[in-house]
């Protein structure tokens, strides 16, 4: 996108939104360049041109105001760039329909045991297979893995989910067996309300009937 070159004249820009915009990673590049310092909001969003390379370049800078990244849709697979040094701040990380994989994504969460690590302050969380993939159910130590995750950024940060319809359905069967005698853990509650908000945020998964 041409109009890119000029994104260092605009000194008060906080929130850049390119949702759908034929992106490639050289663009993102020059947003890295000319933005990480300042934005506290990018949304890279069904950009499906970016490869991993996008995200490595984001990682490759201080973004030192950025709470809020939109990456749905994309095809990038690790998250290990979004380390503490690179996104402070980050709270709001949308990764609906991209490639990252289970095990990419429990080990980054896993992170969050670490307090210093900015994968503990999340406060909203989207992840789901991309569109058109088939599931495949997790084995059950990731499962037991993203149990951990997600209960203690429950605990820390009463964290908003949508892990997608297929996923919660696994995790809350897990938590059931696992718990089944505790009466007062609080997970299983949580873990419904998800699933029944996402049965109205993500049709595509329900019939009308449900």
């Amino acid at each position: 996108i041409g109009a890119l070159v000029h994104l260092s004249q605009l000194t008060r820009l906080t929130d850049l939104k390119l949702y759908d915009c034929r992106l490639r990673d050289d663009d993102v590049a020059q947003i890295a360049k000319c933005c990480s310092a300042r934005l506290i909001s990018l949304n890279l969003g069904y950009n499906r041109m970016l490869t991993q390379t996008s995200l490595d370049t984001i990682g490759n800078y201080e973004w030192p105001k950025l709470k809020r990244l939109i990456l749905c849709q994309t095809p990038i697979t690790g998250l290990s760039p979004l380390t503490t040094a690179c996104v402070p701040k980050l709270n709001n990380l949308n990764l609906a329909g991209t490639c990252v994989s289970g095990p990419a994504l429990v080990g980054w969460l896993e992170q969050a045991s670490d307090g210093g690590r900015a994968q503990g302050q999340l406060t909203y969380l989207a992840w789901s297979r991309p569109p058109g993939s088939q599931w495949s159910p997790w084995d059950s130590d990731l499962v037991r893995r993203l149990l951990n995750c997600v209960a203690l950024l429950q605990y820390r940060n009463r964290t908003e989910m949508n892990l997608g319809s297929e996923l919660v359905d696994q995790l809350l069967d897990a938590n059931n067996a696992q718990f089944a005698q505790q009466r007062d853990w609080p997970l299983s509650e949580q873990l419904s309300q998800i699933r029944l908000r996402q049965a109205w945020i993500t049709p595509t998964y329900h019939t009308a009937e449900d």
